[in-house]
């Protein structure tokens, strides 16, 4: 469990981080003038954690992923902070003194969930397709990054997905601890916060009878995660792929939903291609993409329009590559689009 809290806090501060980097350097954020205060804490981890991943889908493309791997990463974050070392500590600043809930009440919540969840975490896994192939297929990067053909090995071998990279570059290969669900404990971990913060946010601001219902709501969905088992407890037990798609999407309803006056939200155009590379059927979720292209297309600015294009292909190019590695087939286990005669089929 020390390794747990360790673990925890170490992730959660590269993530941020790197999200905090990317959000200062990418050009869409100053023409928007958005204040940095109302993105919630959880979009600057997810983000982060997303850019680490694309980046070391590129590399896993080559060579294993290994703790050389994440440094070499990290010391190319380092520069790109002292190359804008004024404007990434000015964001900085602007969040560490936004105001935010940290009540006793908040806090002493937050303690209890993160108890429960480390318990959850430190425990043996309960799901079986973990230890059939999740963990397989960490190790498997981790010690020959890919393998070309490695699906006729088994058929589950083939289900590529770009959460096995995100565990291998941040899990340590340490013998006699099992690291490999840690990184899903954490994600469990910082719904968990997401949804505290905006109910505490609510409670002592708002009266009127939307924001009640609003209140609601989050409650609601904090009691519903926690009563389903593949939400947030469940999840700390495994190295499963399908909470980090729920927690996504849970977090970008409730910060826009589908309002057309809202500004351009840059968790829209960046995490649903993310998504689609953890796991392929999540492909539909590519269409909430298209709202804010043509808020963009009416805002006049083109460039952006291709700047978020090149963001989608840098993210996806590396996972279809991966997937005619491992199998032969572009969009495994689908066979009917054969585009590829490869001798490892």
């Amino acid at each position: 469990m020390f390794f747990l809290i360790i673990f925890y806090f170490l992730v959660s501060t590269i993530c941020f981080w790197c999200g905090l980097v990317f959000f200062t350097l990418i050009p869409e954020e100053s023409t928007q003038k958005e204040n940095s205060n109302q993105r919630p804490l959880i979009s600057y981890l997810i983000t982060g954690l997303i850019v680490l991943t694309a980046i070391g889908e590129w590399i896993a493309l080559f060579k294993p992923l290994g703790f050389s791997v994440l440094l070499l990463i990290l010391a190319g974050f380092a520069l790109l902070t002292l190359i804008n070392k004024k404007k990434v500590f000015a964001k900085a600043r602007e969040l560490w003194f936004s105001d935010r809930p940290n009540g006793g009440l908040f806090l002493i919540s937050l303690f209890c969930f993160l108890i429960m969840i480390l318990v959850l975490n430190a425990g043996p896994t309960i799901m079986d397709d973990t230890d059939s192939y999740h963990i397989q297929m960490v190790k498997w990067l981790q010690e020959y990054g890919t393998v070309k053909g490695i699906a006729n090995l088994h058929l589950r071998f083939g289900f590529n997905s770009s959460w096995f990279s995100a565990i291998g570059i941040l899990s340590p290969k340490w013998t006699g601890i099992n690291s490999y669900l840690s990184l899903n404990g954490l994600v469990s971990f910082w719904l968990c916060h997401y949804l505290l913060e905006k109910i505490f946010t609510l409670i002592p601001v708002h009266s009127s009878p939307f924001s009640k219902k609003t209140l609601i709501a989050y409650l609601l969905i904090l009691l519903f995660c926690l009563l389903n088992w593949p939400l947030i407890r469940g999840n700390a037990q495994s190295a499963n792929y399908d909470f980090i798609t729920t927690c996504m999407v849970i977090v970008m309803f409730l910060e826009n939903g589908l309002d057309s006056k809202s500004p351009v939200r840059l968790e829209w155009l960046i995490w649903p291609f993310f998504l689609f590379t953890v796991r392929i059927i999540n492909y539909p979720l590519l269409i909430l993409v298209i709202p804010q292209l043509i808020k963009l297309y009416k805002s006049k600015k083109v460039l952006s329009i291709f700047f978020y294009i090149t963001i989608a292909i840098f993210q996806i190019a590396p996972f279809l590559i991966r997937n005619v590695f491992l199998s032969g087939y572009l969009f495994f286990p689908d066979y009917q689009l054969d585009f590829f005669s490869l001798d490892w089929k």
